[in-house]
């Protein structure tokens, strides 16, 4: 029998940009331990599913979808994506300012929501672990020449 797939959503409404529809755009956040399968579950359609992470654009929603253990590079190249998207969307400008508060912020969400997932904070125990039990630095002895 195959395992369940371990899997957190956390939906972001953004009423600040308006689609089409005068609706507020959306994000869904999903944190999960295996992207490719909860890729390929939600979106049977997509063509390349075999991603570490990725955002996908459906009905003026984002979806970022990251493993437990993405790191902050991956959290915010995904983030870039959907801030890329909104703007497309919306028609706006990739304004200096308005781009950089949007990243921020929906990057700030993002890492929030994934550090308070039971995975993540298991695995930073373990890369905690990992870390203490190496050897110390000590000084290393040279030899000077008087």
């Amino acid at each position: 029998m195959a395992e369940k797939l371990k899997t957190y959503k956390k939906k972001l409404v953004l009423p600040q940009y308006s689609t089409v529809s005068n609706e507020p755009y959306t994000v869904l956040l999903v944190v999960t331990d295996n992207v490719n399968e909860y890729v390929e579950k939600s979106f049977p359609n997509l063509s390349d599913t075999k991603q570490g992470a990725c955002h996908v654009y459906r009905n003026y929603e984002s979806h970022i979808i990251l493993p437990f253990d993405a790191s902050i590079s991956t959290v915010v190249h995904e983030c870039w994506h959907c801030v890329y998207r909104i703007m497309k969307t919306i028609g706006a400008e990739l304004e200096n300012e308005v781009v950089a508060y949007t990243l921020g912020w929906i990057t700030e969400q993002a890492t929030d929501f994934l550090y308070s997932t039971p995975e993540y904070k298991k695995l930073a125990v373990e890369q905690l672990k990992k870390l203490n039990s190496k050897k110390p630095l000590t000084k290393r002895k040279t030899k000077r020449k008087v």
